[in-house]
């Protein structure tokens, strides 16, 4: 199955991006933060400064709390059974009390209390003009100045502005548990501050006392007025009482007993006579009317007794109304506040605000975040190939050796980097080439030399020195070493070694074991020979396959113990992905902190497809300082340094 370059590169990117994203671990993040440092150190700095002069430039603010208690009021009663009793104080009614707090006409009374309109700090049309200041004038050129007091302005506007401030100088904070607002005012002035909280309780107090004796004048009113009607019903109910009695002589009792006494006289005679008796009729007729003043007596009776039932209900309703309406009446002598004041403000001796302490370690935190993901941004954004561990996961190989950047002093003093390890001028670097060689001859068999690739995706990853560095470690272990310079554009072991160029073709090379004897030429270097062609020569397919090149590769693994090549930089030159039918192992140098991601995916991908078989990277140039937050092994040269003639 095969894909296009493309499609692998895009591949690999979003790859390292969701892999990046998936492993920062702790220990991740603690060589993340180590690698910018300086970055995130200087964003701290920056932010902390700018929070400091921000502080520096803060009027500091002063605090005052005034706390009131809402108490139940007692609710007035017409009823002398309901007897007047405490009411309940909801946490609706707190809640209502608060946004009365609040609201503008309150805050507009608070202003004209504590005459804040005439007060230049609230009421802009009260500053006196200042002269400006050259800082002033280069602002107004450049636009920025703030518009001068308006001294002109309209009534309505400078209400508008004085509330303004005023509502954004005071808090109310309501508890429904406890029935207590509290009251918290700040300013710059600690004494205004202090009053302002002050005088809104008073207020408040002052509004609901005015209130509860309007309150108390309209229910004595209103007392007053039922008063004054109850009686006058009774006085209407006690003359047609009367009136009642006398036309019915109800005061008489005798003038009832003496018609039922007449009645039964009259019965009797009546049932004594004989039924056609001339005055029987006479009789009948008396009784009848007897009987007609005695029902009209009953009913007047009746009538009596309701309206004195009635007339008893009406005054008990005046005396309860009565009752009521000396109490209030008392209460308006000496009243009960419903709200009153139970902390008062005292003039703060201290600043509430800023609270330098806690925006500094506020700040600390915000800054010092933002530098994490400032970091973490530039791990996202930044191609470059700069982990270990990211080189892993990008190309499925390992990091055979680290070698880090030489001095610069010990390339000055020993000119070229296989010198400094022919002198073990840096025994880090030299360690991490001695690991190199390793890899080469890992699994060589007696007799039959391995023959080793040394290639790099572009010029300048170092891969010329690293081979001659290898050669070099090499002989120093009594290897016999042959170099192969197939860098037929830039010749970089050849002129490492100060060898002239050679005048034959690789095919010439191939073409016989004389013919490769008669190339090869010594270097200088005890145990190191070097193989170089003509510049410009082409590498035949055709040639690597014939018996006579089989035969000279054959004659090389037998008179070296290690042969290395050097190659043309492989997505440069496509031919040195022709050497896969003479090397055994192939290493890929790549410059850290130079090569991008997608580069070094490709070359992997390409020396894979040529058939070479890529046994791992090595990492150049690797900072010292950054080895280890970048999770290269960093070799210590002052182990080596510091051992003394007398420990060997």
């Amino acid at each position: 199955m095969t894909h296009s370059l493309t499609d692998l590169s895009t591949n690999s990117f979003h790859d390292v991006a969701d892999n990046l994203n998936s492993r920062l671990g702790r220990s991740e993040i603690l060589r993340m933060m180590r690698r910018h440092l300086a970055m995130n150190l200087l964003v701290m700095i920056t932010g902390l400064t700018a929070t400091a002069l921000w502080l520096a430039h803060q009027v500091p603010v002063y605090s005052a709390t005034a706390a009131i208690l809402l108490r139940s009021s007692e609710l007035p009663s017409e009823t002398a059974d309901s007897a007047p009793s405490p009411g309940v104080v909801t946490s609706t009614q707190v809640f209502t009390e608060a946004e009365v707090l609040r609201s503008r006409d309150f805050a507009w009374r608070l202003a004209d209390r504590l005459n804040l309109i005439s007060d230049p700090r609230f009421n802009p049309a009260m500053v006196e003009p200042q002269p400006p200041t050259w800082f002033d004038r280069i602002l107004d050129r450049l636009g920025l100045s703030e518009p001068e007091a308006d001294r002109d302005m309209p009534p309505d506007r400078q209400r508008a502005e004085v509330l303004a401030k005023l509502l954004n100088l005071y808090s109310v904070a309501a508890s429904e548990k406890h029935n207590v607002i509290d009251i918290r005012a700040e300013h710059s002035d600690p004494i205004l501050a202090a009053r302002i909280a002050n005088e809104t309780a008073r207020l408040f107090i002052d509004l609901h006392a005015n209130e509860q004796v309007s309150d108390l004048e309209r229910d004595i009113r209103f007392m007053r007025e039922r008063s004054r009607e109850i009686s006058s019903n009774l006085s209407h109910q006690q003359t047609r009482m009367t009136s009642l009695m006398l036309e019915n002589q109800l005061l008489d009792d005798s003038a009832v007993r003496t018609l039922v006494a007449e009645r039964s006289r009259l019965r009797t005679r009546m049932e004594a006579a004989q039924a056609d008796a001339p005055d029987r009729d006479a009789l009948d007729e008396r009784i009848q009317s007897i009987d007609a003043e005695l029902a009209q007596r009953v009913s007047a009776e009746i009538r009596l007794a309701e309206y004195q039932t009635a007339l008893h209900t009406e005054t008990e309703r005046l005396d309860a109304i009565n009752k009521r309406l000396d109490e209030l009446e008392a209460q308006r002598q000496s009243p009960i506040q419903d709200v009153r004041q139970i902390s008062v403000a005292e003039v703060p001796s201290t600043p509430s605000g800023p609270n330098v302490p806690s925006t500094l370690a506020i700040s600390f935190v915000v800054f010092g975040f933002l530098g994490f993901l400032v970091a973490l941004m530039r791990e996202n954004m930044d191609d470059r190939v700069l982990h270990q561990d990211q080189i892993e996961r990008l190309t499925g190989l390992h990091v055979v050796a680290s070698l880090t950047r030489l001095p610069k002093a010990s390339l000055r003093r020993h000119l070229a980097p296989h010198l400094c390890v022919a002198s073990d001028a840096s025994p880090g670097y030299s360690n991490a080439v001695r690991a190199l060689v390793s890899a080469a001859m890992e699994g060589a068999e007696l007799g039959r030399a391995p023959i080793i690739f040394i290639g790099s995706a572009k010029s300048g990853e170092g891969k010329s020195s690293i081979a001659s560095s290898m050669a070099v470690a090499a002989a120093m272990d009594d290897l016999r070493v042959l170099l192969i310079d197939l860098d037929v554009h830039r010749f970089g072991l050849t002129r490492n070694f100060g060898v002239k160029r050679g005048q034959v073709t690789f095919g010439e090379v191939l073409s016989s074991r004389g013919a490769f004897s008669a190339a090869v030429k010594k270097t200088g270097h005890e145990g190191i020979e070097l193989l170089n062609l003509r510049p410009a020569s082409k590498l035949s397919r055709i040639v690597l396959r014939s018996e006579s090149a089989q035969d000279v590769i054959g004659a090389m693994r037998e008179a070296y113990d290690l042969v290395i090549i050097d190659t043309p930089p492989f997505l440069a030159a496509e031919e040195a992905g022709r050497l896969h039918g003479m090397v055994d192992k192939a290493i890929l140098v790549s410059r850290w902190g130079e090569a991008s991601r997608d580069t070094l995916a490709q070359t992997v991908h390409m020396m894979r497809r040529s058939g070479l078989a890529v046994i791992g990277i090595a990492m150049n140039a690797i900072s010292p300082r950054s080895a280890h937050s970048y999770g290269f092994l960093a070799f210590c040269d002052d182990y080596y340094r510091s051992k003394r003639p007398s420990d060997a």
